[in-house]
């Protein structure tokens, strides 16, 4: 296309600029990616996306969409910018953010059309710690009655954890992690105590929320599901056991898949929870204690295993050290508004990733 025919494309599909659509020479790109908070590209692409996502227009005049060209890039390239777009705004939906480069035949002149996905259910995105929006071709700090409307989204329409596997049976769950569900089940829940025996595995497990009318979930076959059908999950949930040395030299590892009810005790197993004796004074009996309370295993582990952003494809990690300590890590960003905020107002945070899998695991 030439340079007159980019902008008759561009005017058709982008005719004004709203709270979905925004115009920008940004020319020196560089400089403009993470700058000026609320005048950079992140700041718009916060503001954009939580007004239920849209386009920002780049290398064009504001107001007239002259097309001006990009006339810096630094190291930036329509392939790689999106990685630094995902790190400079929280929570930033991958599915849907996408970048078409667009060069004039004549004059060679570029220009890039950013798509901006939605934001997703209850999360705001975030661009220097604060979330943004439009107001018309406005941008501002997002106003209390904008970010509490997102936060009051419901959530089933999102959850992962709560998707059917359309081909997915009963018989691809294996049947010593229902029974070990079955045996939890009733500890959790005694008023169901006596009649659980009598249920089939498919009452139980629509009882116990891992399924939805005796279809399988996503959940189901995360804590139940048999190891050779982890391909029903794209092979990505995953635990990963590591021994480090004190001077943090990799010792030894193990990688634990579905089902995760039953993997939960296998990486417990591969730590190392030393038991010591101490000898108070005016007594020949010894105490005995753990290097580590199972509780502060099991509590992290579960809640990495629930909080877990299965979309990114990346492995739950339980690091152990040597030197005594463990560290536990899973993949996504962090709900809640900030870290700050859930000191302050010190109360439990209602927010969840996988709220499927969350009651599930309760149960």
């Amino acid at each position: 296309m030439t340079e007159k025919e980019i902008q008759i494309y561009l005017s058709t599909r982008f005719p004004v600029e709203d709270e979905h659509c925004e115009w920008k020479e940004f020319s020196k790109l560089k400089h403009f990616v993470r700058g000026n908070e609320g005048e950079d590209i992140i700041s718009y692409i916060s503001a954009i996306s939580n007004m239920d996502g849209g386009f920002l227009v780049i290398g064009v005049e504001d107001k007239n969409l002259t097309v001006k060209g990009i006339q810096d890039f630094g190291n930036f390239t329509k392939e790689n910018i999106k990685k630094s777009f995902l790190d400079s705004c929280t929570n930033l939906n991958t599915e849907g953010l996408e970048v078409e480069e667009i060069v004039s035949d004549d004059t060679h002149k570029t220009a890039w059309v950013i798509s901006i996905p939605r934001h997703q259910t209850r999360l705001p995105v975030y661009a220097h710690k604060k979330a943004w929006q439009r107001v018309g071709d406005s941008l501002m700090e997002m106003r209390p009655e904008r970010i509490g409307k997102i936060l009051s989204e419901p959530l089933s329409a999102d959850d992962w954890s709560a998707v059917i596997i359309p081909d997915a049976t009963i018989e691809d769950l294996d049947k010593r992690a229902i029974d070990k569900a079955r045996i939890e089940f009733k500890k959790r829940n005694p008023k169901y105590a006596e009649e659980v025996d009598q249920w089939n595995d498919v009452k139980f497990l629509d009882k116990a929320k891992f399924t939805i009318k005796g279809k399988i979930t996503r959940t189901a076959m995360i804590l139940l599901g048999k190891e050779e059908e982890e391909h029903f999950l794209q092979s990505r949930v995953k635990i990963r056991w590591n021994l480090k040395t004190v001077d943090n030299q990799d010792k030894d590892f193990e990688v634990f898949s579905i089902p995760l009810l039953l993997a939960v005790d296998d990486v417990y197993a591969k730590i190392r929870n030393l038991k010591f004796r101490y000898l108070r004074d005016n007594t020949l009996f010894p105490d005995e204690f753990l290097r580590y309370e199972p509780f502060n295993i099991r509590e992290p582990l579960n809640n990495a295993i629930a909080h877990q952003d299965y979309t990114k494809g990346a492995r739950i990690n339980v690091v152990e050290f040597e030197d005594d300590h463990l560290v536990f890590s899973n993949y996504g960003g962090f709900l809640p508004k900030s870290v700050e905020s859930v000191l302050l107002d010190d109360t439990p945070e209602e927010q969840y990733r996988n709220p499927f899998l969350v009651e599930a695991m309760k149960n």
